[in-house]
């Protein structure tokens, strides 16, 4: 004997369809609030960020030194000779040896006549090696005993020069035109390294 079949109600249909649309409905709402709660931090209150922020690791190692930085100006070269020095035939020379880079270069001396009829011509010269970078003339007047400053003349000459290697700078002095009894009073040549030399 067959069982008896059960008829669907108008009542079960409805109910049936109420949970369709209660579970699609709900399920659709809690996506859209979880992707929303997610989206950004800034839904989340400041007080509750913070609490979730670790603390902060131990610091890392130095990093390694960096290339040295281009050479200042703070590099200077200076050689002297005191005293009065003979150069009527042989030349006082003063010299420093520099390494690769621009400088400033000066030599300064006091020329001394000790002819007391006679003027006295002194040539001063800046070298980089056996080149002539430029020469300078200084004339002296005849000496006088017992006035200041005669017989005496400065020299001075100054270049602006760049090497790519050592070198070796001097200044030169030695009598001239001829200079009967020259002398060179303490003569020197200073040389002040700089980044560049514009023109």
């Amino acid at each position: 004997m067959a069982a008896p079949r059960r008829r669907i109600s108008y009542a079960n249909v409805v109910a049936t369809l109420a949970l369709v649309f209660a579970l699609g409905a709900g399920s659709a709402y809690a996506a859209h609030k979880l992707h929303y709660l997610i989206s950004s931090t800034k839904q989340i209150k400041p007080s509750v960020l913070k609490t979730l922020h670790g603390a902060a690791g131990p610091a890392g190692a130095p990093g390694s030194a960096g290339a040295p930085g281009p050479t200042g100006p703070s590099d200077g070269y200076f050689a002297t000779a005191t005293g009065s020095n003979p150069a009527t035939s042989t030349a006082v020379v003063v010299s420093v040896t520099v390494p690769a880079g621009s400088y400033i270069v000066t030599g300064t001396g006091q020329e001394q006549n000790s002819d007391a009829t006679l003027s006295a011509a002194l040539k001063c010269s800046l070298l980089a090696g056996t080149t002539t970078l430029v020469a300078n003339f200084s004339t002296a007047l005849p000496y006088s005993v017992g006035s200041y400053g005669v017989g005496d003349a400065m020299n001075t000459a100054q270049v602006g020069y760049t090497t790519t290697a050592s070198t070796t700078l001097s200044f030169s002095c030695i009598g001239s035109n001829g200079a009967t009894n020259v002398s060179v009073s303490n003569p020197s040549i200073s040389a002040i390294q700089v980044g560049t030399l514009h023109p």
